[in-house]
């Protein structure tokens, strides 16, 4: 809360917004429960004691909530010194208060540290740490005498107040322990004799006028009888919720002459904020009107009984509503209008009121551009903060601790709604529920939202509709406004995807325009041709929705609360539910084929695919398993996850095994995957093993030619190969490809991809001038088949390009590479990566062909689109570093290269394993690295851990083990030692 100076600030700490501590119970407690205040009230307590220990000439509160503090809370202005010396200019103190469970040494350092960062440094005095924790623990003891020490240079003194301090201070202040902690506890903390004193002193006070009370805390202790001027009120000023919740800012400072339009979804608290600004600026006020703004008509009708009130007798509701606006335009009394839930901006046409001496409130799930405009603000109110919500709960149930068993459980469930928070409290208290068995219910989704809330005529605190009615209502206004008919299937669609990682591209796609076109025009009941939704009418649909509030659509990202979402899916019958989800699913897939690799992209995408699983019925695993939860799984790996990837597709096979017979070959493939992908988390054994029972199980069920059991043998031989029996992953391979040109011919992709996969064998067993000649020609053939600029037209050129320049002629490979560059660069763009392997492959080939410092600088650019694309830990970006360090680390400082070299590795093994080969290959060009620089002994180390890494993870016979070895024993032989 910004207040402007110390009897406003003073008259705000006053009294305390939440209960009361409960009473201790032992005869004479040492210190109070602070910690038990809300927040909001122990800052309250903090700045009236600040204001007790010497004389302030005011006191003011910093900032507003949510806004940068400067690591204070609040501040107070000295009397000024007339001294020679005077402050030297600081005449300030600074507050900073934590009421908080656990405190850390770190944190106090954080603060200070908050403090000299902040604009307040160089004009604070004196620095006061306030806090409901005990800082009497030792572990305090070397970093409270640090930041004294510390500040003290500074010219500031340090004073922190922990729970002691505080109670002490507390000791000798009863009326503060009366307001803040309640009668009860001035007799236990601060003696009987000092109580009975406190209220003899108080029931004095009880005459008309209090004189000797401080005016600037008059408002909020004036006792009970006193003459005051009292507003003239009409409508009904609801109640503050028994738990209400503060929150400072939404609609502080408004002047007189300015209007605070609080806008946001239904259920966040929006006419609790409203009741709240009228306690806030009601004294002051000659007449307060509540309007209930749903209608046009409602607000001429409260506006016609105001002036009936404020000027007399009128004649018609329309004359009488507009002398009444006219009054309030001339008045130089104060007054407030509140416009509760208004429904239609245009009902308000004409019937805003204004005037230089009055403040209006609106609150509303609209946020149309007509809500604007000069001395309006518009403050958008979202859900409680955590500790708001913790807060709000505890304090519901304080009477009844025993279902408060796990609050955070709750605030979590209902993602911190407040009107949620506050009918879930009322059910768990009807039905006597702890905070547990309430979850177990939520949970439970066989249970709709509207059995765990209270019955209409048991809401709490005056509320007219349960949460899913709120927003059921809204959704009606929402569909028919323009465009019609499209804003609730658009939020089906929104209902069983993540709530706060939506894509607003993903309901702009083909797929879900096809789906919304079919949805209206079956919902419409229309006949004839389907007309086809385009891309404006749905960016209209979801600002349609954002207007209301459903939803909030930020730039790129949409979100819609988690309850909003499940209220929409409650309202799906069986046929509609199935519907939306397997047309999510089409809208996830076609926006993630198409949206590239990156590691961003992919953690959205694979959120959505989650809360898309734990809302399928069965839609997504049927006679198919939609391709969108393969491809999860696929990029899950890609993204250098291979053990998750191979975890998630054995979780997808175990829920294909329930809905379908144990042989389709939808069961094999996923059983494939899983295999493939525990073969790059380092298991080959594993995976063999699993390979070599599908390609029985393929053969058994669907016979020796089925494209199911050419693939599965195929995945066999590159799975042994990898493993290290290259022999046999070549000579399996043939066959396999004889195989694929009687069953298929020799265009087909069955085929092809075989031709790919012996190729590269070839090359990875040193035959490099049969690697070279064979994708020579399965480029040509593939340019012939499907165009230059295909992605397997480009593959093959790119391996063909690779495999001259391991033949030793990088100087011809450079030309190839460069025009594969360029077609992927014009087809699929910089982030591709495809893109950023050719760009590697062609900064090595400009290394071998001696151009070095321009290898170096695309190395090192490739290495840093690889972390901004990938992230750091994706493989690719492993390689590329390896990459970047083989071309450069000659010419860096030894100790600088030798660093980077194990860094690597260190992550190598951290993200990928001590035996993958990545990992392994980094040992291996550190291992040469440390020859090459001049560090034999260690490099030998290197070596024979690299070697004997290889051995066990690729076998003996392994091209890259036996690589290790011979120049293992090239080593020993020239340092004088012998070959292994």
């Amino acid at each position: 809360m910004k207040v402007a100076n110390r009897a406003e600030a003073l008259s705000w700490a006053a009294a305390p917004a939440g209960p009361l501590p409960a009473p201790p119970l032992d005869t004479r407690a040492q210190v109070l429960p602070i910690g038990d205040l809300q927040w909001a009230d122990a800052e309250r307590l903090f700045v009236r004691l600040l204001d007790t220990v010497q004389p302030l000439q005011f006191v003011k509160l910093f900032g507003v909530r949510g806004q940068a503090q400067a690591g204070i809370d609040a501040y107070a202005r000295l009397p000024m010194d007339l001294t020679p010396d005077g402050n030297g200019g600081r005449d300030y103190i600074a507050l900073q208060s934590r009421r908080v469970r656990s405190l850390t040494p770190a944190k106090i350092r954080k603060a200070v540290d908050d403090l000299l960062k902040g604009e307040w440094a160089d004009r604070t005095v004196a620095f006061y740490f306030a806090t409901s924790f005990d800082l009497r623990d030792k572990k305090f003891d070397t970093t409270i005498r640090e930041q004294t020490e510390r500040l003290a240079g500074l010219r500031i003194a340090f004073v922190p107040w922990g729970l002691q301090e505080v109670s002490t201070l507390l000791k000798d202040q009863p009326l503060l322990v009366d307001d803040f902690f309640g009668r009860a506890w001035v007799g236990r903390f601060c003696g009987q004799e000092t109580a009975q004193a406190l209220t003899e002193t108080l029931t004095r006070a009880l005459s008309p006028e209090p004189y000797g009370l401080d005016p600037a805390v008059a408002v909020t202790q004036r006792p009970v009888g006193q003459r005051v001027a009292v507003p003239r009120r009409v409508g009904l000023v609801p109640a503050l919720a028994a738990s209400f919740q503060p929150r400072d800012g939404l609609h502080d400072d408004v002047r007189p002459g300015e209007a605070v339009v609080l806008t946001g979804l239904g259920g966040v608290g929006k006419t609790q904020l409203a009741a709240d600004f009228v306690r806030a600026y009601g004294p002051a006020s000659a007449v307060i009107v509540w309007v209930t703004a749903s209608s046009r008509d409602q607000v001429l009708t409260t506006y016609a009984e105001a002036a009936r009130e404020v000027l007399g007798p009128q004649d018609s509701v329309e004359l009488a509503a507009e002398r009444f606006l006219a009054r309030l335009a001339t008045t130089q009394d104060g007054w407030i209008v509140v416009l509760d839930d208004l429904q239609t901006t245009a009902d308000l046409r004409g019937l805003w009121p204004r005037g230089p001496a009055g403040r209006v409130a609106v609150t509303t799930r609209r946020r149309d551009a007509a809500l604007t405009g000069s001395q309006r603000r518009i403050v958008d109110v979202d859900v409680f903060s955590a500790e708001q919500a913790v807060d709000y709960l505890r304090s519901a149930l304080q009477q009844r601790h025993a279902l408060a068993d796990d609050i955070d459980g709750v605030v979590d469930d209902l993602q911190r709604l407040p009107l949620a928070l506050a009918q879930a409290a009322a059910f768990m208290l009807d039905r006597q529920l702890r905070c547990s068995q309430y979850r177990h219910r939520f949970a439970d989704r066989r249970r709709s939202l509207i059995e765990l809330l209270p019955e209409p005529d048991a809401l709490p605190d005056e509320h007219r509709h349960t949460v899913a009615t709120t927003w059921s209502l809204s959704m009606d206004v929402a569909d028919r406004l323009p465009p019609a008919g499209v804003a609730r299937p658009l939020m089906e669609l929104l209902s069983v995807l993540d709530s706060d990682s939506i894509l607003a591209g993903l309901v702009t796609g083909h797929a879900a325009r096809n789906w919304l076109s079919y949805a209206v025009h079956s919902d419409a009941g229309t006949t004839g041709a389907l007309t086809s939704i385009d891309i404006d009418t749905l960016q209209d649909g979801l600002l349609t929705l954002h207007r209301l509030s459903l939803l909030r659509h930020d730039g790129d990202i949409v979100r819609v609360h988690a309850l909003v979402q499940r209220v929409t899916r409650e309202e799906l019958d069986v046929d509609r539910h199935s519907s939306v989800v397997w047309a999510a699913a089409d809208l996830l897939l076609e926006y993630w084929l198409n949206g590239g690799h990156g590691s961003e992209l992919a953690l959205t995408m694979r959120a959505n695919v989650d809360a898309l699983r734990r809302h399928d019925h069965g839609e997504l695993i049927g006679s198919v398993v939609h391709p969108v939860l393969t491809l999860a799984g696929v990029r899950q790996g890609e993204r250098g996850d291979p053990l998750g990837a191979a975890e998630y597709f054995d979780d997808l096979l175990a829920s294909a095994m329930q809905h379908l017979p144990p042989h389709p070959p939808t069961i094999l493939e996923i059983r494939g995957l899983a295999a493939r992908w525990r073969a790059a988390a380092g298991d080959p054994l594993s995976a063999i093993a699993i390979h070599e029972e599908l390609v029985d199980d393929f053969e058994r069920h669907k016979g020796p030619d089925d494209p199911g059991t050419i693939v599965a043998r195929a995945n066999l031989a590159i799975c042994r190969a990898n493993a290290g029996a290259l022999a046999r992953g070549v000579q399996e391979m043939k066959q396999i490809l004889v195989d694929c040109e009687r069953v298929f011919g020799p265009r087909n992709i069955h085929t092809l991809d075989a031709r790919g996969h012996i190729a590269g064998m070839y090359g990875k067993v040193g035959e490099y001038e049969k690697a070279r000649v064979m994708f020579a020609q399965l480029a040509a053939d593939l340019l012939e088949f499907f165009g230059p600029d295909h992605r397997d037209t480009l593959t093959a050129q790119g391996s063909h390009a690779r495999w001259i320049m391991e033949c030793g002629k990088p100087r011809a490979a450079i030309p190839l590479l460069r025009r594969v560059l360029s077609a992927r660069l014009q087809k699929f763009g910089p982030d591709d990566p495809d893109t950023l392997a050719t760009r590697s492959n062609l900064a090595q080939a400009l290394r071998a062909a001696g151009e070095v410092r321009e290898a170096a600088e695309e190395l090192n650019a490739v290495r840093a689109d690889h972390v901004r694309i990938m992230g750091s830990d994706h493989p690719q970006t492993l390689t590329a570093r390896n990459n970047y360090l083989l071309g450069v680390s000659l010419e860096m400082d030894a100790d600088e290269a030798a660093n980077a070299w194990m860094d690597l590795i260190d992550e190598s093994e951290r993200i990928l394993g001590q035996y993958a080969p990545e990992t392994l290959n980094s040992m291996h060009n550190f291992g040469e690295w440390l020859a090459y620089a001049g560090y034999p002994d260690d490099a030998v180390g290197w070596l024979q851990n690299t070697l004997t890494g290889r051995t066990i993870a690729l076998g003996a016979e392994h091209p890259h083990t036996k690589a290790t070895h011979e120049f293992l024993d090239q080593l020993r032989g020239a340092i004088g030692g012998r070959p292994a």
